[in-house]
């Protein structure tokens, strides 16, 4: 039992329920352009990039910022250091005994910045701030006067205050004159809130620039998308276009990029179709009227039958010679029709030289020739060797149509730079030149041969389809009898593997 074919998706397939087909990309995209979605994909990624940077930027900046406070940091500190190496007051150039008259001579010899606070802490209490008004009197919290009070060594810290973060260096303090040293330290402070501040607006203005630019960007995209997949919509249009009416439509080349080379393919795409198309409708009319003209024999022959019994007789043999003609036909149609198929050879080992001694005594029954033997290639090669009996007889044939009784016939067969030479050579009248490659297409004839008999004109496209299945050629030339020479160029390896 034969099951129906559809090809709609979902429903049966040879029997079998064909699957949905496969959707690729985004679910739910169908209707936006390609135009529209490099737009998006190029604005994401823009997108992303300026985000990155503008928090790769804050980063950086707030980084530096840290590194320049706790600079300016160690510089406050460093005057102290310099103070007690000195060991005198600079400006009255008394000497600093007591550790306490070395922080208070440090206070005021300092300028801080109104993001900064100096506190110098004697013995656990705070003796001295700078400058007056701090952003916050830090000296007023007595848990972190404490913790910089217990400080050993040098010492960086941060902590959050309702000011801001606040970075620290405490440093110890003493001298060696002092005559009772105690818990003594002098701590430079910084307020981070006004230079983060700083850097939160710079980079803000940046993300404004940024997104201005991000849409000038995303307008300038969409026109340079639009130029470019400008060839795209040409197509779209000529896909469109183009019918089984009009293949005359073609796309204009304006580069030479991937763009330019699809639309030169898709131009030669067309030029095969047209001619295809071309072929297939020469070869509709030339098989019609090939058909026609047995089939109106016949009929007329049958419309004119009378009671005579031989007059019958002679009829019966003329529709039977119609009726095998058309069979002849209708093969041959069928044997170029499957040319094109996978199993059309059956590919085996073939001795040419038993394949050409084979060719040449069958070719000497076809007809009263001098029959001449032009050479037998010795090796072997992969083919089908029934195909090639069939073309290469066919040639023969050929040959037999274009002399007359007694004239010299060459067969034979060589190795010519890797590839298999099979080849008849004739004394006939040969092949002009301009009609040389008409004569393998479909029906086609010598200029003034009959449409009847045994001639269909499907001989040498038969040989020409046998030839290129094999991954091979087939020429015409002029030979040294006079005549037309016929070669069949074939490659030595499977034609299986041949690319076609």
């Amino acid at each position: 039992m034969t099951t129906v074919t559809r090809d709609r998706p979902g429903q049966v397939v040879n029997g079998t329920d064909a699957p949905e087909p496969r959707q690729r990309g985004w679910p739910g995209r169908s209707g936006v352009s390609a135009r529209f979605r490099i737009l998006l994909w190029c604005a994401l990624l823009v997108a992303l990039a300026l985000a990155s940077s503008v928090v790769a930027t804050r980063f950086i900046l707030l980084r530096q910022l840290g590194s320049e406070t706790d600079r300016e940091l160690v510089h406050e500190v460093r005057e102290v250091d310099q103070l007690r190496t000195a060991g005198v007051d600079p400006v009255s150039k008394a000497p600093l005994v007591q550790t306490d008259d070395l922080l208070q001579v440090a206070l005021s010899s300092s300028v801080p910045r109104r993001s900064e606070e100096l506190v110098a802490i004697v013995d656990g209490a705070v003796v001295g701030t700078r400058p007056p008004h701090p952003i916050l009197p830090l000296e007023r919290n007595k848990a972190l006067v404490a913790s910089w009070s217990s400080v050993t060594s040098s010492t960086f810290g941060t902590i959050a205050t309702p000011a801001g973060t606040v970075r620290y260096l405490a440093v110890p303090v003493a001298l060696s004159t002092d005559p009772s040293p105690g818990r003594d330290v002098f701590v430079a402070a910084a307020f981070l809130a006004p230079e983060q501040g700083s850097v939160n607006r710079t980079v803000g203005t940046a993300a404004v620039v940024g997104l201005a630019s991000l849409g000038v960007a995303i307008l300038l995209a969409w026109l340079i998308a639009g130029r470019i997949l400008a060839p795209v919509r040409d197509l779209e249009v000529a896909t469109r276009t183009v019918s089984d009416v009009d293949l005359t439509h073609r796309l204009e080349v304006k580069s030479d990029d991937e763009l330019g080379r699809l639309a030169r393919a898709f131009n030669a795409m067309l030029d095969r179709v047209e001619s295809a198309f071309r072929s297939q409708r020469q070869f509709l009319d030339d098989a019609g009227h090939e058909l026609r003209t047995p089939i109106t024999v016949i009929r007329g022959h049958l419309e004119l039958l009378g009671d005579d019994a031989g007059e019958r007789e002679e009829v019966r043999g003329i529709i039977l010679d119609e009726l095998d003609r058309m069979g002849r036909m209708v093969n041959d149609l069928l044997l170029l029709a499957r040319a094109e198929r996978p199993d059309f050879l059956h590919a085996a080992a073939v001795d040419t030289a038993r394949l050409t001694a084979e060719l040449q005594a069958k070719a000497s029954a076809l007809a009263d020739r001098t029959w001449l033997s032009g050479g037998r290639a010795d090796g072997t090669v992969v083919a089908d060797r029934q195909r090639l009996t069939q073309a290469w007889m066919q040639l023969a044939q050929n040959a037999t149509q274009n002399t007359g009784p007694g004239d010299p016939i060459e067969i034979g067969s060589c190795f010519r730079h890797d590839r298999l030479e099979l080849w008849v050579e004739d004394s006939g009248p040969g092949v002009p030149e301009e009609r040389r490659e008409a004569i393998f297409r479909d029906f086609a004839r010598p200029s003034g041969a009959p449409r009847n008999g045994e001639h269909f004109g499907l001989g040498l496209p038969i040989v020409r389809a046998i030839t290129e299945a094999h991954g091979g050629t087939v020429t015409v030339e002029d030979g040294r009898l006079g005549g037309a020479l016929f070669t069949m160029h074939l490659p030595t390896g499977d034609p299986r593997q041949t690319d076609q």
